[in-house]
C-alpha cells in the first residue's frame, strides 16, 4: 500500500517536473512588472518582478500570460510586459 502511495506521489511529481521544464521561459522587460491574481488589469496584483526576471510561460490567452517563479508563485501578466526566451537545440542522443 505505501508503495503504490510512492508511485503516485513519484508520478506525479514527475509530471509536474516535466510540465515546468516544458514550458517556456521569458524575462520581465519593464523595470517593475505587476503580476495579478487574473488575466486583466482590474485584478489584484499578487506579487511585482523586478526587470529582467526569468519566468516560465505556463499559458498564455488574450495578451496576457501565466507565468510561475522559480519558487512557485504564480499569476498573470501582460505579454507586452514578456519577453519570450527561444529554447536552446536539442542534441540528439547520436551527436557529440
Amino acid at each position: 500500500m505505501l508503495a503504490a502511495l510512492y508511485l503516485v506521489i513519484g508520478g506525479l511529481h514527475g509530471y509536474a517536473l516535466r510540465t515546468e521544464l516544458g514550458a517556456p521561459q521569458a524575462i520581465a522587460l519593464p523595470a517593475k512588472l505587476e503580476v495579478r491574481e487574473g488575466p486583466s488589469i482590474h485584478r489584484k496584483t499578487v506579487f511585482t518582478v523586478q526587470g529582467g526576471s526569468r519566468l516560465s510561460l505556463v499559458e498564455r490567452g488574450s495578451g496576457w500570460g501565466r507565468v510561475r517563479l522559480p519558487g512557485g508563485l504564480e499569476g498573470w501578466a501582460p505579454l507586452s510586459g514578456l519577453g519570450e526566451l527561444a529554447a536552446p537545440p536539442r542534441r540528439l542522443a547520436s551527436e557529440p
